[in-house]
């Protein structure tokens, strides 16, 4: 049991590492170009709300499973500082079913964060006309995460990232299937999507 941990703890971090540099890098750039623009009100906005963010990763990384609240926390944050970034060019909406216990129920910190963020930067930020995205979390026979969004749709984005450089949306992709693989055996758990 003890190899398992240690891979999956292994996974956890180069995951976590790839996710925040890309993340950091992208909200540095908007904090520059807020100051660029001499936004001094939207830049301490913006830097506030990173740096409760960051905040967040850095205690939720100390703990390989946190509670379906923090989570949700987690990605309320997560979320604004993408819509200041892309100029409030999208609302979102978490939405709780009433059968889901967010203070008792529990699921491995920031797995639900990189299917937001392939939402809003491949489906949202292309597109010209505003859109939405929607966080629902449900139970049936098990806890189930929808991601919704009314961005450009799965061909377009494709179309979109063999046209240009952004090849961390397989790396992301990679990267979650060998965490979930290594969660499924260190807690005996039937993570998938």
């Amino acid at each position: 049991m003890e190899v398992y941990q240690l891979l999956a703890r292994s996974v956890i971090y180069a995951f976590r590492a790839q996710l925040n540099r890309h993340f950091i890098f992208n909200s540095l750039n908007s904090i520059q170009n807020y100051i660029f623009d001499n936004q001094k009100v939207k830049a301490n906005e913006y830097l506030v709300e990173f740096a409760n963010l960051i905040r967040k990763i850095l205690n939720n990384s100390e703990q390989g499973i946190i509670s379906i609240g923090e989570e949700i926390d987690f990605l309320k944050s997560y979320v604004r500082l993408e819509q200041m970034r892309l100029k409030n060019k999208f609302t979102f909406d978490i939405i709780t079913d009433q059968e889901v216990s967010i203070s008792d129920k529990v699921i491995p910190s920031m797995l639900i964060q990189p299917f937001v963020e392939n939402a809003i930067i491949h489906g949202i930020a292309p597109k010209s006309d505003p859109s939405s995205l929607i966080i629902r979390f449900k139970q049936n026979s098990c806890l189930v995460v929808e991601i919704e969004d009314n961005g450009i749709g799965t061909k377009a984005a494709q179309q979109n990232a063999e046209n240009s450089q952004h090849h961390l949306h397989s790396f992301a992709l990679h990267a979650i299937h060998e965490r979930m693989n290594a969660m499924n055996k260190i807690y005996n758990a039937n993570i998938w999507f």
